[in-house]
C-alpha cells in the first residue's frame, strides 16, 4: 500500500501491510504522549491529525491536554505550536558581549513556537543559540536546564548572562531529575542538552523529563549528533521538544510509514523488527524530521558560508593482519574462559573481550607515531581497563598528559581541558562516553581511538571535540583495529548506526558459543 499523510512530506514507495499490533509487548505499543495519542486516533496513519480540521484538531489537542492537568493557557500554546505558527519576534543577533553567526541565528529564526529540537553538528555552538532562544521565548520568567552533570561547566560559564534574563535558574543532572518538582503553574523554559543521551519513551530517565516537560511552557530539545537513536527515540525526543510533534502514535506506525519493519525468523517463531531508515527511507526519515526540528550540520550552506571548518579524515589501521577467523578466535577464548571458570561465557561477554583485545599492538602504535614528533593527540577508549594500560605507557614514555573518565567532573575535568588547550599536557586521554560531551579540544588536529563504543552518537561525539569551528588545521582520525569484530564495529558506528546484537555478527558468536556447549 501507499501511505496517504496530509500533515507531513509525502513520499511514493510501498509500505508493508505487516500485523505489527500483533508483535506489541510489555507496553511498547503505548502512545509517546497523550497528545500524539490524541492526534493519531484512530490507528490508520494518519489518524486525526489528516482527518479533522485545524479548529478540530485544536479542539482535541486542548481536550487531551485537561485530561492531564496541563494548564489551560500552556495547553492553547501547545496546540497553537502545532499549528506551525513561529516566533514573532526575531532575534536581535547577540547575548550580552557574544555576537551569533548567521547560521545560529537561522536556527532560532527556524524554530516553532512552542520550542523545537536544535541539532547543530558538534563543534557548530549550539549553547549559544538555545539560550538565546529561550532569552526571545520567555525572558523574565524561569530557566530550567537538565544536562548531563559532565555538562555542568559549560552551563555554569553562562550563569551571569542566565540570571540577567531570567528571575529563576536551575542546572539539573538528567540523573537527578526524579529529585526535581516544578511548580506546574509557574511556565517557563526547560532546555533539555544533549538529548541524545536520553533513553527511549519506556526508560524512567526519559519518563522523568516528561514529566518536567509538562511543567513549563516551552522546552528546547539540544544534541550535535542528531539522531542516531532510530525511529522511536526521534519519537520521545520530538515531543519532549513540542508535546504532540511526533505525530505518530508509536514506533511501529512510524516504522510502518517509512518502511522499517522487517520480519524475522527466531527459533522457528517470526517476529516483526524495527530498523533504522537506510537508503531512501533514510532520507525520507530525515526530510520528515526538518519539518519538526531544525538541524544544521557542518557541510550545510548557511554554515559554509559563516565559518570556515576545515575537513576530518578517517583513518582505520589494522594491526596483525591476516585475522584470524572470527568463529575460530570467539572459540579460543570461550574455551579459555571455561577452563578458568568453568563456565561458558554469554556472546555479550566474548564481543566484549574481542573488542579490547590488541591493547598492547595498538599502544606500541601508538608511542612510535608521537615518537619523532610533538603534535597534541586526544586519545580514548570504551573501556577504563584499556585507558590504564596506555595511561600506564604514556606516564612511562615521560608524555605529559590529562585523564578524564567517568569518575572525573566538574573543576577537575575543566583542569584538564584547560591544560591541553593551554599546552601544558601533550595528550589528553578519555573514556569514549564520559569524555564525548562538552569539551574543546581543538588545540589537537589527531584523535585515536584505541578501543570503541557500540553507540554512534558517542563516536561521533568523540570526533567533534577535535572538530570545532574554531579548528584553523585539517584533523585525522584514526580508528585502531586487531580483529575483524573491531574492524566490523568501527565500519558500523561510522555508518551512524550502533553495533548490537541483531547483526550478523553477533549471530555468529552466538551460534559458536552454542556449538561449543553441545561439544562440551
Amino acid at each position: 500500500m501507499t501511505t496517504n499523510r496530509t500533515d507531513i512530506p509525502q513520499f511514493t514507495y510501498p509500505v508493508p501491510g505487516l500485523n505489527v499490533r500483533a508483535q506489541c509487548v510489555g507496553g511498547s505499543d503505548r502512545p509517546v504522549c497523550a497528545l500524539t495519542n490524541c492526534l493519531s486516533t484512530p490507528s490508520s496513519l494518519g489518524g486525526l491529525a489528516r482527518l479533522l480540521t485545524v479548529e478540530q484538531r485544536e479542539g482535541a489537542c486542548l481536550r487531551a491536554l485537561e485530561a492531564h492537568d496541563v494548564p489551560a493557557s500552556r495547553a492553547r500554546l501547545w496546540a497553537d505550536s502545532l499549528t506551525g505558527a513561529r516566533l514573532g519576534r526575531p532575534p536581535n543577533g547577540a547575548i550580552g558581549s557574544l555576537t551569533l553567526d548567521p547560521y545560529q541565528l537561522d536556527t532560532i529564526g527556524g524554530m516553532l513556537e512552542g520550542g523545537g529540537v536544535m541539532a547543530l553538528s558538534c563543534g557548530l555552538g549550539k549553547t549559544a543559540p538555545a539560550i538565546l532562544a529561550a532569552v526571545q521565548m520567555a525572558a523574565g520568567g524561569r530557566l530550567w536546564i537538565c544536562c548531563p552533570i559532565n555538562a555542568f561547566p559549560t552551563w555554569r560559564r553562562w550563569l551571569p548572562e542566565l540570571h540577567h534574563n531570567f528571575t529563576e535558574v536551575r542546572i539539573i543532572s538528567v540523573d537527578s531529575m526524579h529529585k526535581a518538582f516544578p511548580d506546574a503553574a509557574t511556565g517557563g523554559v526547560v532546555i533539555f542538552d544533549e538529548v541524545h543521551m536520553l533513553g527511549v519513551t519506556k526508560t524512567a530517565r526519559t519518563q522523568e523529563a516528561h514529566r518536567i516537560r509538562r511543567a513549563f511552557d516551552y522546552g528546547l530539545c539540544l544534541t550535535g549528533t542528531m539522531l542516531h537513536g532510530g525511529i522511536e527515540k526521534t519519537l520521545s525526543i520530538l515531543d519532549l521538544a513540542v508535546p504532540g510533534l511526533a505525530r505518530f502514535a508509536n514506533r511501529w506506525e512510524a516504522g510502518s510509514y517509512f518502511n522499517c519493519l522487517v520480519k524475522k525468523d527466531l527459533g522457528g517463531r517470526k517476529v516483526t523488527s524495527l530498523v533504522r531508515p537506510t537508503g531512501p527511507n533514510k532520507e525520507a526519515f530525515f526530510k520528515w524530521l526538518s519539518f519538526g526540528c531544525v538541524s544544521l550540520n557542518r557541510h550545510s550552506e548557511s554554515v559554509k558560508a559563516s565559518v570556515s571548518i576545515p575537513n576530518q579524515i578517517l583513518h582505520q589501521i589494522d594491526l596483525g593482519e591476516p585475522w584470524q577467523p572470527l568463529h575460530e578466535v570467539a572459540a579460543e577464548l570461550a574455551l579459555s574462559i571455561l577452563e578458568d571458570t568453568g563456565k561458558l561465557p554469554h556472546a555479550a561477554e566474548v564481543a566484549h573481550l574481542l573488542c579490547r583485545s590488541g591493547v598492547q599492538a595498538k599502544i606500541a602504535w601508538l608511542l612510535e607515531a608521537m615518537r619523532d614528533n610533538d603534535e597534541p593527540v586526544v586519545v580514548c577508549a570504551e573501556y577504563t581497563d584499556t585507558l590504564d594500560a596506555v595511561e600506564t605507557a604514556i606516564n612511562e614514555a615521560g608524555i605529559p598528559y590529562g585523564r578524564v573518565d567517568g569518575a572525573v567532573t566538574g573543576k577537575d575535568r575543566s583542569e584538564v581541558q584547560r591544560k591541553f588547550q593551554a599546552g601544558e599536557i601533550r595528550v589528553f586521554l578519555g573514556q569514549m562516553d564520559a569524555a564525548t560531551v562538552s569539551l574543546d579540544l581543538d588545540r589537537a588536529c589527531i584523535s585515536v581511538g584505541i578501543d570503541h563504543t557500540w553507540k554512534a552518537a558517542a563516536y561521533d561525539q568523540f570526533l567533534g571535540r577535535t572538530l570545532r569551528r574554531t579548528q584553523q588545521r585539517e584533523c585525522n582520525h584514526f580508528d585502531l583495529c586487531a580483529n575483524s569484530l573491531q574492524s566490523k564495529v568501527v565500519a558500523r558506528i561510522r555508518e551512524q548506526m550502533d553495533f548490537d546484537a541483531s547483526l550478523a555478527e553477533w549471530a555468529d558468536l552466538k551460534r559458536t558459543l552454542d556449538a561449543l556447549k553441545q561439544a562440551v
